[in-house]
Formats: C-alpha cells, sequence, structure tokens
C-alpha cells in the first residue's frame, strides 16, 4: 500500500472494550491462526455415497424374520 493511497486496509481484529495485554492478544491471534489452519488441513468430505460392500456386519447373523402365522399361534413361538 502506498502512502498517496487513501483506503485503510481492512481490520482483522479490533477491541471493542477493555484493556487487552500484548500477551492476551497475541495468545488470541495464535488461537484464530490454529483454527484456520487446522480448518484448511482437514479436506472437504467426498459427497459420493459411501461403498458398503465390505461391511463386516452383513456377515453376521441375523435372526430370520417371523412368518406371516406367528402371531396367530403365539404359543408356538414362544
Amino acid at each position: 500500500m502506498s502512502e498517496s493511497d487513501p483506503t485503510p486496509a481492512p481490520t482483522f481484529l479490533q477491541v471493542e472494550r477493555g484493556n487487552v495485554t500484548d500477551e492476551e492478544l497475541a495468545a488470541l491471534v495464535a488461537v484464530f491462526a490454529g483454527a484456520a489452519a487446522a480448518a484448511s488441513a482437514n479436506p472437504a468430505p467426498d459427497p459420493r455415497p459411501r461403498e458398503m460392500w465390505g461391511n463386516v456386519v452383513d456377515n453376521l447373523r441375523h435372526q430370520p424374520p417371523l412368518p406371516p402365522g406367528a402371531f396367530v399361534n403365539q404359543r408356538y413361538w414362544q
């Protein structure tokens, strides 16, 4: 930015109230910088649906569904 340019640079952080020490302000800027770095390090999730062909849960045994007459002869199924 040159001296003849009258437009000021946008403010990243502005203290509205209170007396902030240099150490407190540096700690706050470090937290913001760390959060920004962590957000940029995580890639965006894959929008495609997840493939479940190798899911281990499919190999577990499940109880077969009850036949339609199970509740008619309820004493037999207990």
